[in-house]
């Protein structure tokens, strides 16, 4: 038979057999809905979790404040032991202490908010090479050129760091591996590790007209000017980095001018505190030493928001793991047997029908295919009804989240369209293989025999 024959002979049978129609369509109505919201909550969960420990990996970290005395020295008081105790602990990565310099108080610019890379000039090699600030790169926020007020300018920042692992550790790659997979270079040198070395992004480069190979650039000394007073004068250039590094959760607000620090360079600049980084090994061994921590330092550190993200999702993950799964797969086995049941007596039903069927020449093939047809029209029914139902329970659900815990579970519509269609799929194949098991005997009976029932 044609695909329109068996399209019209299909929609004739659910007509004439509405009970029946009405509790597949209530079955499968249902089922759908349970596979949709458990599928798509779970892989909203799932997403969420690979972005925390992926895409915001750098900012798994503890943080403490050092206080510095006049000479640059890091005083001895609760911060500094905290510190101390921190970095002995297991799943550690080293530490990193960063300052940024008062750039405004060291050129006497009390009348300025910000400096502009205008006002800024390089020097290297006998060459002045003038600063150009610009507009285009979003480090904090995209640029939308139908609202100016997006716009973000990288104004000119001096950061000092002492680090123990490097300029980036363990967690930052990882994070701007996940990020940016296609980047085949991330930092072209070594980090600052004496005095008088620096570290500058290759965007920080273009600023000041200096295109070209990164390595080209490495051993270099240079010196910056700011309106006319000298702020840096003669630093070696060992290291130019990746400037999508300031793209990082952690990173955003860093300055892509780093020179190394110690003593001297913080007396010399007025540094009064470090702000010293402790990045650990996954979000759970961060958990665990928070924990640790005694009480007579509570005050003395703090984390990123993203740890209280990280907690209520593992605690959703577990549930999601555990209960939602273990009651989503009672369900859907009460319902399958429940389906099992309406397709049975359908088959029982049917005898005379496909009796009839038979008669007229109808083949195998042909019967299957317009049971198939007619559970796909009640199936599509079914699955267009909760396909609107789901994206709002979903919707709900999410509203939920992010009003009680400031969690967000975004999926977008490819996803969520792509998931409905694979579980309305596998329904439609379970319901094939049901009627192919309960009807494949009746196949086998003759004419008359299906007639007589």
């Amino acid at each position: 038979m044609k695909f329109h024959e068996l399209c019209n002979l299909a929609i004739y049978d659910m007509r004439k057999n509405k009970k029946i129609t009405y509790q597949l369509f209530r079955s499968f109505f249902i089922v759908c809905i349970i596979i949709f919201s458990g599928c798509l909550f779970y892989m909203g969960i799932a997403k969420k979790n690979a972005y925390i420990l992926y895409s915001t990996a750098s900012g798994n970290r503890i943080m403490t404040t050092l206080n510095l005395t006049k000479k640059g020295t890091v005083i001895e008081n609760k911060a500094k032991k905290l510190s101390d105790w921190l970095e002995k602990q297991p799943n550690v990565l080293g530490y990193d202490d960063k300052a940024r310099i008062d750039l405004l108080s060291l050129c006497k610019k009390d009348n300025w908010s910000k400096v502009n890379i205008n006002y800024v000039q390089l020097i290297m090699e006998g060459k002045v090479y003038q600063g150009n600030n610009d507009y285009s790169y979003d480090f904090e926020d995209p640029y939308n050129p139908k609202n100016n007020k997006s716009r973000y300018s990288v104004f000119f920042t001096m950061d000092t760091i002492h680090c123990k692992e490097g300029i980036a550790n363990a967690n930052d790659k990882k994070e701007f591996a996940y990020d940016y997979p296609t980047e085949e270079i991330f930092l072209a040198g070594g980090s600052p590790q004496n005095k008088g070395e620096v570290v500058l992004s290759d965007y920080m480069l273009k600023r000041f007209g200096l295109e070209g190979k990164w390595g080209d650039y490495i051993g270099k000394k240079m010196s910056f000017d700011i309106d006319g007073t000298n702020v840096l004068k003669e630093y070696k250039i060992v290291g130019i980095i990746n400037s999508n590094f300031f793209r990082l959760e952690s990173h955003i607000m860093d300055s892509q001018v780093i020179i190394y620090g110690n003593a001297d360079i913080y007396h010399q600049y007025h540094i009064e505190y470090l702000t010293r980084s402790i990045p650990v090994q996954d979000y759970l061994n961060t958990e665990k030493l928070i924990s640790k921590i005694p009480e007579k330092w509570e005050d003395e550190y703090y984390v990123s928001l993203l740890m209280d993200e990280y907690y209520y999702l593992t605690r959703i993950k577990l549930i999601a793991d555990h209960l939602v799964v273990g009651i989503a797969g009672v369900l859907l086995l009460a319902i399958g047997i429940n389906l099992y049941t309406i397709l049975w007596e359908q088959s029982k039903h049917r005898k005379k029908t496909i009796g009839l069927f038979k008669a007229i020449g109808m083949g195998t093939g042909s019967i299957l295919k317009f049971q198939a047809v007619g559970y796909l029209f009640i199936l599509c029914m079914a699955f267009l009804l909760a396909f609107i139902l789901g994206f709002f329970l979903i919707s709900s659900i999410n509203s939920l989240l992010a009003s009680t815990i400031f969690i967000e579970i975004n999926l977008s519509w490819k996803e969520y369209v792509f998931s409905s269609m694979y579980a309305t799929i596998i329904l439609l194949v379970y319901v094939c293989m049901v009627s192919y098991v309960l009807y494949r005997n009746q196949m086998r009976q003759k004419v008359s025999d299906l007639l007589r029932t």
